[in-house]
């Protein structure tokens, strides 16, 4: 049952149950945060932020294409390493992790 159609409560929620380290919490709270809003960043920055912690590399590096690759976040350079699409630079910290995930892939 959801408790709000706010996605801003679960990606709150999923950053308090990270910061005690229930990563599955976070992870589902992250999972309901975007599928209530898929074009919140932040929602997929928690999601791989819990993935990660879980060891669970692969999802995150799935979740992290399907949050800005596909969404058009970031732009490639001619030397293939992703950048960050100006009109998102105000969340720029956010989607800094997401990028360098990308990157090294």
């Amino acid at each position: 049952m959801k408790l709000h159609q706010d996605h801003r409560y679960y990606s709150n929620r999923s950053a308090c149950y990270a910061g005690k380290e229930d990563w599955g919490a976070a992870k589902d709270d992250a999972l309901e945060c975007i599928k209530l809003s898929p074009g919140f960043i932040k929602g997929y920055y928690r999601l791989v932020t819990a993935h990660m912690n879980l060891g669970q590399f692969d999802e995150a590096l799935q979740v992290a294409k399907s949050g800005l690759g596909e969404d058009g976040l970031l732009e490639r350079s001619d030397s293939n390493i992703p950048h960050i699409s100006p009109q998102y630079e105000i969340i720029y910290p956010v989607a800094t992790l997401l990028a360098m995930l990308l990157a090294h892939n």
